[in-house]
């Protein structure tokens, strides 16, 4: 699991770019892990880029 910068900094947007698309539903879905917090599967972050770069 990696929180959002992590993931944005992973799939080489920025953090607000990252949570703009999050909002649009165009990343993969995040895991709530509390109140404010959000968090990504690594393997759902490497199909995203994968499936990006084909």
């Amino acid at each position: 699991m990696v929180g959002s910068a992590e993931a944005a900094a992973f799939c080489n947007y920025s953090l607000a770019h990252w949570l703009r698309l999050t909002r649009e539903g165009k990343v993969p879905t995040p895991v709530r892990l509390g109140a404010r917090k959000l968090g990504w599967r690594i393997g759902s972050l490497v199909d995203f880029v994968n499936e990006r770069a084909a």
